[in-house]
């Protein structure tokens, strides 16, 4: 009985592996066959659009490419109201100058909450009997208790 369970548990642990073995075995085998069949147009259309761009380039007076984009920049800058003189004033403007913005001490921080205004402690009508009317109750006994020690 005993030599039986350990068969086939050792047949079981041996199926395993060789499910995982042929498994992972035609898995290579795919992509080791149909990987060719998705690089290879990648390669060629990389290489002719990197062929059409290099062509075009070459055509190209660099001189008048880098002119025309100045031109459009300056069109750009000149739209939002920034011109260069008002970068390099700002390149030139001292830090020093700048004013850090006023940070609120503690006692103001604690006078802004306490002048809150439509802030109201009152304990609405509720029914007698409703959950609502309960925990006021239970708020209410809270209130009354509050100094005393447990």
């Amino acid at each position: 009985m005993h030599k039986q369970l350990l068969i086939k548990k050792l047949l079981r642990y041996t199926r395993n592996l060789l499910i995982f073995f042929f498994a992972s075995t035609l898995l290579a085998v795919i992509i080791y066959r149909f990987m060719p069949v998705y690089v290879t147009p990648l390669m060629v259309i990389r290489s002719v659009q990197q062929l059409i761009i290099n062509r075009r380039l070459n055509n190209m007076d660099m001189d008048e490419f880098i002119r025309k984009n100045k031109e459009k920049m300056d069109k750009k800058r000149a739209k939002r109201g920034v011109t260069t003189q008002n970068i390099s004033q700002q390149a030139k403007m001292s830090v020093r100058n700048i004013e850090e913005p006023k940070r609120k001490t503690i006692a103001e921080k604690s006078n802004s909450v306490k002048n809150t205004s439509g802030y109201s402690t009152a304990v609405p009508k509720t029914k007698p009997g409703s959950l609502a009317s309960k925990a006021n109750m239970v708020a209410r006994f809270d209130e009354e208790h509050k100094g005393k020690k447990k």
